[in-house]
C-alpha cells in the first residue's frame, strides 16, 4: 500500500516501455501520473481516494487494463481516469466508480475504450475536443442524477456495443459542435444544443 500526500503522486512516471502493475494507492494528487510516456503497460492496480486516479498528460500507446479505482463518495473535480493531450491508448476492463468524472477524454483522440464499468460517477463518459475514439462494449451504472456519455466539440467518434443498469438507458449529450459521431450504426450530425439521444439497455 502506498499512502500519498496531496500535491503529489504516488507513481510519477516519465520515458517508455515499462510496466506499473499491482499497487494499492491511496490519498494521492494523482494516484498514477504519466507525462510524455509511450508504450506503458498499467494494469491490476487499486486507487482508492485520490483526487485523479490515473492521469495521462501527453502520453500515446499505452495500455491501461483491469485496473479498480474508486472513492468513498462523489466530489467535484475527483476523476477516475484522464486522458488529456494523450492518443492511440487503451483503456480495457477497468472499473470507476464514486468519481466526478468517471473516464474523462481532454484534446485526446484514437483511443479505444472497450469492456470499461463506470458505476455511480456523475459524469460517466466525457469527451472534450476529442474525435476519432472508439466506446465499444462499456457498462454504464448511473447513481441518482448522473450522466451517461458527454460529447462536446467531439468528431467522429464511435459509440457501439455499450449498455446500460437495470432499468435505465444510455444517454448521449451532444453539444451542438460534435458532429458525424456514430452510435451504433447510425450517424448523426448533431446541429442543436444539447441533443439528448438514448439508447435502451437490451
Amino acid at each position: 500500500m502506498l499512502l500519498g500526500q496531496k500535491n503529489k503522486a504516488g507513481i510519477y512516471y516519465s520515458g517508455s516501455d515499462g510496466n506499473i502493475t499491482r499497487n494499492k494507492l491511496v490519498y494521492n494528487e494523482y494516484g498514477i501520473l504519466l507525462k510524455k510516456s509511450n508504450n506503458i503497460l498499467i494494469e491490476n492496480n487499486t486507487l482508492f481516494q485520490n483526487q485523479y486516479g490515473i492521469h495521462l498528460e501527453n502520453s500515446n500507446n499505452n495500455w491501461l487494463n483491469r485496473n479498480n479505482i474508486s472513492n468513498a463518495d462523489i466530489m467535484v473535480d475527483i476523476d477516475g481516469i484522464s486522458l488529456e493531450d494523450s492518443d492511440n491508448n487503451k483503456l480495457i476492463n477497468n472499473i470507476v466508480s464514486n468519481t466526478w468524472r468517471g473516464i474523462y477524454l481532454s484534446d485526446s483522440s484514437d483511443n479505444e475504450l472497450n469492456k470499461n464499468l463506470a458505476s455511480a460517477n456523475y459524469f460517466s463518459v466525457t469527451l472534450e475536443n476529442s474525435d476519432n475514439n472508439k466506446l465499444l462494449n462499456n457498462t454504464i451504472n448511473l447513481h441518482g442524477y448522473t450522466f451517461s456519455i458527454n460529447l462536446g466539440n467531439s468528431q467522429n467518434n464511435i459509440l457501439k456495443g455499450n449498455t446500460a443498469g437495470l432499468s435505465t438507458e444510455i444517454k448521449v449529450v451532444y453539444s451542438f459542435d460534435s458532429k458525424n459521431n456514430t452510435l451504433e450504426g447510425e450517424q448523426y450530425i448533431v446541429n442543436e444544443q444539447g441533443r439528448v439521444l438514448a439508447v435502451e439497455s437490451k
